[in-house]
C-alpha cells in the first residue's frame, strides 16, 4: 500500500496543484415577487447581484407555483350543418433588462372545435400549468444585474386566438377565466470570490514539494 502511494505521489501532488486553481460555481436567488392578476401588467423589482460575492456568469428565471388559467370556447349557429374551430394561447410576457420573452408562462389549446346542426359549442377544461427554473438565453448584458440596487421586472398577460374557421362564417371564439398567479425570482450563477487561484507563496511551496518528491523518487530508483 505504502509503495503504491509512494510511486504515485508525484501524480497526486500534480493533481492537487491544479485542483487548487480550479474555480467552483455557485448560485444565489433574489427576493421573490408574488403576483395575481387578470389584465394588464405586473411590475416589480429584483435585487441585483452583490459583486462582493464573486463574478456573475449566468442568469436563470424562476417561477414557483406559477399558473396561468383560462377556458377556451367556440360556438356557432346557422341553418343546417354548422362548425367552428380555433387555436388558443394564453400566458405571460417577461421583460427584464436586455431580455424579452413572449409567453414564457403559457397554455395552448390547438384546434378546439365543435360541429352540429343549427348550432354547436365546445369549451376546454380550465387549464392550469406550473413552471420551474429556466436559463435566460441568449444571456443579456450581465452588467445591468450587478450592483447593490434593483433590477426592473415586468410580466404582462398575453393572449391570442388564431386559425379561426367557421361554417357558416361568423362563429365565436373566446377566452374566459383569465388569470396569472404565482411567484417569481431570479437565480444568479457566479464564481465565488473566495474560490480563487492559489497565492504565489502557496504555488511556490507546492512546486517545491513536487520537485522534492520527483528528486526523491529518482534517487530511490538510482540506489536500487
Amino acid at each position: 500500500m505504502f509503495n503504491t502511494i509512494w510511486r504515485n505521489a508525484p501524480r497526486f501532488a500534480l493533481f492537487s496543484f491544479f485542483a487548487l486553481g480550479t474555480l467552483s460555481a455557485a448560485t444565489i436567488d433574489t427576493n421573490t415577487l408574488v403576483f395575481d392578476f387578470t389584465t394588464g401588467t405586473f411590475n416589480g423589482t429584483f435585487s441585483q447581484f452583490d459583486p462582493s460575492l464573486g463574478t456573475l456568469t449566468g442568469l436563470d428565471f424562476g417561477l414557483n407555483d406559477t399558473f396561468s388559467h383560462f377556458t377556451a370556447n367556440v360556438s356557432n349557429s346557422g341553418s343546417g350543418p354548422v362548425s367552428m374551430s380555433a387555436d388558443f394561447t394564453f400566458g405571460g410576457d417577461v421583460t427584464l433588462p436586455g431580455f424579452f420573452f413572449a409567453n414564457w408562462v403559457f397554455n395552448t389549446v390547438p384546434g378546439l372545435s365543435c360541429s352540429g346542426t343549427d348550432s354547436c359549442s365546445a369549451s376546454s377544461p380550465q387549464f392550469t400549468v406550473g413552471s420551474g427554473v429556466n436559463p435566460i438565453s441568449p444571456s443579456p448584458d450581465l452588467s445591468a444585474y450587478v450592483g447593490l440596487g434593483t433590477v426592473d421586472f415586468a410580466l404582462a398577460i398575453d393572449q391570442s386566438i388564431t386559425n379561426q374557421t367557421s361554417s357558416p362564417s361568423g362563429g365565436s371564439a373566446t377566452l374566459t377565466g383569465l388569470e396569472l398567479n404565482g411567484s417569481t425570482f431570479l437565480r444568479y450563477e457566479y464564481t465565488p470570490s473566495t474560490a480563487t487561484t492559489p497565492e504565489p507563496s502557496s504555488m511556490v511551496l507546492m512546486g517545491g514539494g513536487l520537485g522534492a518528491l520527483l528528486f526523491a523518487r529518482r534517487k530511490l530508483r538510482a540506489s536500487r
